[in-house]
């Protein structure tokens, strides 16, 4: 054996081997997990897009807002929208200052109120949507050229075996 041939063995299995996992993260791995974050994306959408949080919807007077080293805590009494229900030293949002009322939703299981409108934030849902359907996309179209370039291999006759099928006929 060569001096450093088997440094250069190792090195080339080492190389084919990485290519085989960044092959196998390409063509598996990735797509596997951008088809499940548009299944939980959807489903995020599905649920809690225009949602209405469960409970009663009432209003709430913010009662006392104190705050000790930029940590605000907000307590309040919420009155249900028929007036039947009063639950008074109930947290609030951090910023409500005293005095102001509020349209809430009260759920008799918690400790707080959640504000109304609820509206739930589906930015970060649909940015990362976009980026899966983005790299699918991609994926898509390198799997369609690679099959291309697949089935123009075989179709093209291989000069070799022509050239000695040549030989043998001659």
């Amino acid at each position: 054996m060569p001096v450093g041939g088997l440094p250069v063995l190792l090195r080339s299995q080492a190389s084919s081997w990485a290519q085989r996992a960044i092959a196998f993260a390409f063509w598996v791995v990735l797509p596997a997990l951008c088809v499940s974050v548009l299944i939980v994306g959807s489903d995020h959408l599905a649920r809690r897009l225009n949602n209405i949080p469960p409970g009663t919807r009432g209003s709430y007077l913010v009662t006392s807002h104190s705050c000790s080293e930029e940590v605000c805590i907000t307590g309040g009494t919420f009155t249900s929208a028929d007036g039947q229900l009063v639950e008074t030293d109930l947290l609030g949002v951090y910023s409500w200052k005293n005095g102001e009322t509020h349209a809430v939703v009260y759920n008799s299981d918690s400790v707080d109120v959640i504000p109304l409108p609820a509206h739930w934030d589906p930015t970060a849902t649909y940015v990362g949507m976009t980026g899966a359907l983005g790299f699918i996309g991609l994926w898509l179209w390198c799997l369609i050229g690679s099959t291309r370039r697949q089935l123009r291999a075989r179709a093209m006759p291989d000069p070799e075996s022509d050239e000695m099928a040549g030989a043998q006929t001659g």
